[in-house]
Protein backbone atom coordinates (compact mmCIF):
# COMPACT_ATOMS: atom_id res chain seq x y z
CA UNK A 1 0.00 0.00 0.00
CA UNK A 2 1.50 3.47 -1.15
CA UNK A 3 1.28 6.28 1.27
CA UNK A 4 -1.47 7.72 -1.00
CA UNK A 5 -3.48 4.90 -0.99
CA UNK A 6 -3.42 4.32 2.84
CA UNK A 7 -4.09 8.82 3.36
CA UNK A 8 -7.53 7.82 0.76
CA UNK A 9 -8.65 4.87 3.15
CA UNK A 10 -8.21 6.90 6.18
CA UNK A 11 -10.25 9.35 4.93
CA UNK A 12 -12.61 7.26 4.17
CA UNK A 13 -12.94 5.38 7.86
CA UNK A 14 -11.57 8.78 10.14
CA UNK A 15 -13.26 12.17 10.81
CA UNK A 16 -11.09 14.77 9.21
CA UNK A 17 -9.66 16.03 11.51
CA UNK A 18 -8.04 12.79 12.87
CA UNK A 19 -6.33 12.03 9.62
CA UNK A 20 -3.06 13.15 9.58
CA UNK A 21 -1.26 15.41 7.97
CA UNK A 22 1.98 13.23 7.15
CA UNK A 23 2.79 10.03 6.66
CA UNK A 24 6.30 8.52 7.39
CA UNK A 25 7.08 5.08 5.86
CA UNK A 26 9.56 3.14 8.97
CA UNK A 27 10.93 0.16 8.05
CA UNK A 28 10.85 -0.65 11.56
CA UNK A 29 10.51 1.44 15.03
CA UNK A 30 12.72 2.93 17.11
CA UNK A 31 12.82 0.75 20.46
CA UNK A 32 14.40 2.11 24.07
CA UNK A 33 16.54 -0.39 25.71
CA UNK A 34 13.21 -1.57 27.56
CA UNK A 35 12.13 -2.75 24.38
CA UNK A 36 9.32 -0.14 24.12
CA UNK A 37 8.22 2.35 21.43
CA UNK A 38 10.64 5.49 21.46
CA UNK A 39 8.51 7.83 20.60
CA UNK A 40 10.94 10.45 21.56
CA UNK A 41 13.07 9.12 18.14
CA UNK A 42 9.67 9.13 16.86
CA UNK A 43 9.03 12.97 16.88
CA UNK A 44 12.31 13.71 15.52
CA UNK A 45 11.67 12.11 12.25
CA UNK A 46 10.79 14.48 10.03
CA UNK A 47 8.11 13.48 7.36
CA UNK A 48 8.99 13.75 3.41
CA UNK A 49 8.93 16.88 1.98
CA UNK A 50 5.66 17.03 0.09
CA UNK A 51 6.29 17.35 -3.91
CA UNK A 52 3.73 19.98 -4.07
CA UNK A 53 5.36 21.96 -1.52
CA UNK A 54 8.62 22.20 -3.34
CA UNK A 55 8.87 25.78 -4.44
CA UNK A 56 5.87 26.53 -2.32
CA UNK A 57 4.86 30.06 -2.05
CA UNK A 58 6.96 31.10 -5.60
CA UNK A 59 3.98 30.30 -7.58
CA UNK A 60 1.58 32.49 -6.07
CA UNK A 61 -0.07 34.21 -9.02
CA UNK A 62 -1.76 36.97 -7.69
CA UNK A 63 -2.00 39.13 -4.20
CA UNK A 64 -5.36 37.34 -3.33
CA UNK A 65 -3.33 33.94 -3.50
CA UNK A 66 -0.31 35.52 -1.54
CA UNK A 67 -2.84 36.73 1.56
CA UNK A 68 -4.89 33.27 1.38
CA UNK A 69 -1.76 31.17 1.23
CA UNK A 70 -0.77 33.54 4.47
CA UNK A 71 -3.88 32.91 6.19
CA UNK A 72 -3.11 28.92 5.55
CA UNK A 73 0.31 29.15 6.97
CA UNK A 74 -0.26 30.42 10.12
CA UNK A 75 -3.11 28.42 10.97
CA UNK A 76 -1.68 25.24 9.92
CA UNK A 77 1.65 26.34 10.95
CA UNK A 78 3.74 26.18 8.27
CA UNK A 79 6.81 27.98 6.89
CA UNK A 80 5.07 28.27 3.20
CA UNK A 81 2.19 26.96 1.44
CA UNK A 82 1.97 26.57 -2.17
CA UNK A 83 -1.02 27.53 -4.94
CA UNK A 84 -1.78 23.94 -5.66
CA UNK A 85 -1.56 22.28 -1.95
CA UNK A 86 -5.01 20.54 -0.54
CA UNK A 87 -5.87 22.60 2.45
CA UNK A 88 -7.37 19.63 4.11
CA UNK A 89 -3.74 17.24 3.36
CA UNK A 90 -1.67 19.33 4.82
CA UNK A 91 -3.92 18.91 8.39
CA UNK A 92 -6.42 21.30 7.73
CA UNK A 93 -10.27 20.53 9.23
CA UNK A 94 -13.28 21.72 9.38
CA UNK A 95 -12.59 23.74 12.19
CA UNK A 96 -9.70 25.30 10.81
CA UNK A 97 -11.54 25.88 7.95
CA UNK A 98 -14.06 28.32 9.83
CA UNK A 99 -10.99 30.38 10.92
CA UNK A 100 -10.08 30.47 7.03
CA UNK A 101 -12.88 31.83 6.00
CA UNK A 102 -13.35 34.05 8.92
CA UNK A 103 -9.98 35.74 8.42
CA UNK A 104 -10.45 36.02 4.43
CA UNK A 105 -13.70 37.99 5.83
CA UNK A 106 -11.40 40.44 8.00
CA UNK A 107 -8.38 40.57 5.38
CA UNK A 108 -10.44 41.34 1.73
CA UNK A 109 -14.06 42.29 3.05
CA UNK A 110 -15.59 39.12 1.38
CA UNK A 111 -18.19 36.72 3.18
CA UNK A 112 -17.92 33.56 1.04
CA UNK A 113 -19.76 30.21 2.52
CA UNK A 114 -17.64 27.12 4.35
CA UNK A 115 -18.88 25.20 1.62
CA UNK A 116 -16.55 27.23 -0.96
CA UNK A 117 -12.92 25.46 1.26
CA UNK A 118 -14.59 22.47 0.91
CA UNK A 119 -15.01 22.39 -2.82
CA UNK A 120 -12.15 24.46 -3.81
CA UNK A 121 -9.62 23.22 -1.13
CA UNK A 122 -6.72 25.05 -2.79
CA UNK A 123 -4.90 27.95 -2.28
CA UNK A 124 -5.36 29.27 -5.98
CA UNK A 125 -9.18 27.44 -6.29
CA UNK A 126 -10.00 29.53 -2.75
CA UNK A 127 -8.40 32.82 -4.49
CA UNK A 128 -10.01 32.42 -7.54
CA UNK A 129 -13.23 31.86 -5.37
CA UNK A 130 -12.76 35.27 -3.27
CA UNK A 131 -11.49 37.77 -6.42
CA UNK A 132 -15.06 36.32 -8.15
CA UNK A 133 -16.89 37.28 -4.70
CA UNK A 134 -14.84 40.37 -4.54
CA UNK A 135 -15.82 41.51 -8.09
CA UNK A 136 -19.74 40.68 -7.52
CA UNK A 137 -19.78 42.46 -4.11
CA UNK A 138 -17.86 45.90 -6.04
CA UNK A 139 -19.84 49.04 -4.71
CA UNK A 140 -21.39 46.50 -1.78
CA UNK A 141 -20.80 47.35 2.17
CA UNK A 142 -20.52 43.68 3.70
CA UNK A 143 -22.13 44.26 7.62
CA UNK A 144 -19.66 43.66 10.17
CA UNK A 145 -20.59 40.63 12.39
CA UNK A 146 -21.27 41.53 15.72
CA UNK A 147 -22.27 39.54 18.77
CA UNK A 148 -25.74 38.99 19.78
CA UNK A 149 -27.24 41.75 22.56
CA UNK A 150 -27.15 39.13 25.99
CA UNK A 151 -29.66 41.89 27.99
CA UNK A 152 -33.50 41.95 27.40
CA UNK A 153 -36.00 39.85 29.00
CA UNK A 154 -37.64 37.06 27.42
CA UNK A 155 -39.63 39.40 24.67
CA UNK A 156 -36.00 40.08 23.34
CA UNK A 157 -34.59 36.47 24.18
CA UNK A 158 -31.88 35.28 21.99
CA UNK A 159 -33.54 32.81 18.84
CA UNK A 160 -32.69 29.05 19.27
CA UNK A 161 -31.30 27.06 16.41
CA UNK A 162 -32.86 24.43 14.52
CA UNK A 163 -31.74 22.10 16.20
CA UNK A 164 -32.53 23.36 20.01
CA UNK A 165 -36.05 24.13 18.43
CA UNK A 166 -35.98 20.53 17.93
CA UNK A 167 -34.86 19.13 21.16
CA UNK A 168 -37.68 22.12 23.05
CA UNK A 169 -39.97 20.08 21.05
CA UNK A 170 -39.21 16.26 21.78
CA UNK A 171 -38.90 18.24 25.28
CA UNK A 172 -42.45 18.95 25.39
CA UNK A 173 -43.74 16.03 24.06
CA UNK A 174 -41.78 14.13 26.18
CA UNK A 175 -40.85 16.10 29.21
CA UNK A 176 -37.54 15.39 31.38
CA UNK A 177 -36.07 12.48 29.21
CA UNK A 178 -32.43 11.73 29.34
CA UNK A 179 -32.28 10.67 26.05
CA UNK A 180 -29.75 13.23 25.00
CA UNK A 181 -27.87 12.72 28.21
CA UNK A 182 -24.33 12.07 27.20
CA UNK A 183 -22.11 10.83 30.44
CA UNK A 184 -18.06 10.50 30.49
CA UNK A 185 -16.33 8.55 32.81
CA UNK A 186 -12.30 10.04 33.32
CA UNK A 187 -9.93 8.44 35.43
CA UNK A 188 -7.30 10.44 37.15
CA UNK A 189 -4.27 9.06 38.74
CA UNK A 190 -3.21 10.94 42.04
CA UNK A 191 -5.42 12.79 44.73
CA UNK A 192 -7.81 15.22 44.01
CA UNK A 193 -7.58 18.98 45.27
CA UNK A 194 -11.54 19.22 45.51
CA UNK A 195 -11.32 23.29 46.09
CA UNK A 196 -9.06 23.96 42.90
CA UNK A 197 -11.17 21.73 41.02
CA UNK A 198 -14.28 23.85 41.94
CA UNK A 199 -12.43 26.64 41.24
CA UNK A 200 -11.72 25.56 37.05
CA UNK A 201 -14.99 24.31 36.86
CA UNK A 202 -16.47 27.42 37.73
CA UNK A 203 -14.15 29.09 35.37
CA UNK A 204 -15.37 27.03 32.62
CA UNK A 205 -19.02 27.88 33.15
CA UNK A 206 -18.06 31.73 33.65
CA UNK A 207 -16.32 31.31 29.83
CA UNK A 208 -18.91 29.45 28.10
CA UNK A 209 -22.58 30.60 27.76
CA UNK A 210 -23.48 27.45 26.99
CA UNK A 211 -23.31 26.07 30.07
CA UNK A 212 -25.41 28.94 31.35
CA UNK A 213 -28.30 29.13 28.94
CA UNK A 214 -31.54 27.46 29.60
CA UNK A 215 -35.05 27.63 27.62
CA UNK A 216 -38.31 29.54 27.94
CA UNK A 217 -41.02 30.17 25.43
CA UNK A 218 -41.33 33.15 24.34
CA UNK A 219 -44.94 35.57 24.16
CA UNK A 220 -45.65 34.15 20.83
CA UNK A 221 -45.26 30.28 22.10
CA UNK A 222 -41.80 29.35 20.26
CA UNK A 223 -38.87 28.38 22.50
CA UNK A 224 -35.62 31.78 23.42
CA UNK A 225 -32.92 30.82 24.97
CA UNK A 226 -31.98 33.01 28.07
CA UNK A 227 -28.18 33.31 29.67
CA UNK A 228 -28.01 33.66 32.88
CA UNK A 229 -24.95 36.11 33.96
CA UNK A 230 -21.70 34.31 35.92
CA UNK A 231 -21.94 33.38 39.49
CA UNK A 232 -20.67 31.18 41.80
CA UNK A 233 -20.59 27.04 41.67
CA UNK A 234 -20.47 25.80 44.40
CA UNK A 235 -19.45 22.36 44.63
CA UNK A 236 -22.09 19.53 46.01
CA UNK A 237 -21.55 17.43 49.20
CA UNK A 238 -19.06 14.78 48.89
CA UNK A 239 -20.09 11.45 50.11
CA UNK A 240 -16.76 9.01 51.60
CA UNK A 241 -16.87 5.30 50.35
CA UNK A 242 -13.48 5.03 52.35
CA UNK A 243 -15.66 2.84 54.92
CA UNK A 244 -16.65 0.54 52.18
CA UNK A 245 -14.09 -2.52 51.32
CA UNK A 246 -12.30 -2.01 48.56
CA UNK A 247 -13.94 -4.70 45.89
CA UNK A 248 -17.49 -2.76 46.72
CA UNK A 249 -16.03 1.03 46.95
CA UNK A 250 -15.61 0.94 42.65
CA UNK A 251 -18.73 -0.89 41.95
CA UNK A 252 -20.85 1.57 44.34
CA UNK A 253 -19.40 4.28 42.79
CA UNK A 254 -20.29 3.01 39.45
CA UNK A 255 -23.91 2.59 40.33
CA UNK A 256 -24.37 6.23 41.57
CA UNK A 257 -22.70 7.69 38.57
CA UNK A 258 -25.33 5.07 36.25
CA UNK A 259 -27.85 6.57 38.56
CA UNK A 260 -27.22 10.02 37.76
CA UNK A 261 -26.42 9.80 34.02
CA UNK A 262 -29.97 8.54 33.67
CA UNK A 263 -31.35 11.93 35.61
CA UNK A 264 -34.15 13.61 33.63
CA UNK A 265 -32.77 17.09 31.94
CA UNK A 266 -35.06 20.25 32.43
CA UNK A 267 -34.68 22.60 30.15
CA UNK A 268 -36.10 25.58 31.36
CA UNK A 269 -34.07 24.97 34.75
CA UNK A 270 -30.65 26.25 35.12
CA UNK A 271 -27.79 24.61 34.10
CA UNK A 272 -25.62 23.26 37.01
CA UNK A 273 -22.80 20.56 37.69
CA UNK A 274 -22.68 17.90 40.27
CA UNK A 275 -19.07 16.62 41.64
CA UNK A 276 -18.74 13.23 42.48
CA UNK A 277 -15.26 11.87 43.91
CA UNK A 278 -14.34 8.47 44.72
CA UNK A 279 -10.51 7.23 45.48
CA UNK A 280 -8.34 4.72 45.28
CA UNK A 281 -5.08 4.99 47.46
CA UNK A 282 -3.81 5.46 43.24
CA UNK A 283 -5.96 6.47 41.30
CA UNK A 284 -9.07 9.14 41.18
CA UNK A 285 -11.70 8.62 38.52
CA UNK A 286 -14.08 11.12 37.56
CA UNK A 287 -17.00 10.98 35.67
CA UNK A 288 -18.99 13.95 33.61
CA UNK A 289 -22.87 13.59 32.77
CA UNK A 290 -25.60 16.16 31.83
CA UNK A 291 -28.15 17.51 34.78
CA UNK A 292 -29.95 20.16 35.69
CA UNK A 293 -30.19 20.04 39.17
CA UNK A 294 -28.40 21.99 41.90
CA UNK A 295 -26.39 19.39 43.35
CA UNK A 296 -25.58 15.98 42.94
CA UNK A 297 -24.08 13.38 45.00
CA UNK A 298 -20.36 12.60 44.96
CA UNK A 299 -18.53 9.49 46.34
CA UNK A 300 -14.91 9.83 47.59
CA UNK A 301 -12.74 7.12 49.23
CA UNK A 302 -8.88 7.41 50.29
CA UNK A 303 -7.77 8.44 46.83
CA UNK A 304 -10.85 9.93 45.00
CA UNK A 305 -12.69 9.24 41.86
CA UNK A 306 -14.40 12.29 40.76
CA UNK A 307 -17.57 12.41 38.93
CA UNK A 308 -18.78 15.79 37.25
CA UNK A 309 -21.79 16.67 35.98
CA UNK A 310 -22.95 19.46 33.68
CA UNK A 311 -26.24 19.33 31.50
CA UNK A 312 -25.54 19.59 27.52
CA UNK A 313 -27.46 22.27 26.14
CA UNK A 314 -28.52 20.46 22.08
CA UNK A 315 -26.14 22.76 19.73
Amino acid sequence: MTVDELRSHLKETLPEYMVPAALVLLDELPLTLNGKVDRRALARIEPPEDPAASGAGSDLGSPVEDIVAGIWAELLRRDRVGSAQNFFDLGGHSLLATQVISRLREALGVELPLRTLFERPTVSGLAAAAEQALRAAEGLVVPPVLPVPREGSLATGLVCSFAQQRLWVLDQLLPGSPAYNIPVAIRFEGPVDLPRLGEALAAIVRRHESLRTTFAAGPDGQPVQVIAPPRSLPLPPVVDLGGLPETVRLSEAVARLIAESVLPSIWGRGRSCGLSSSVSPTKTCCSTSPSTTSSRTASRSASSCASWRSSTAPW
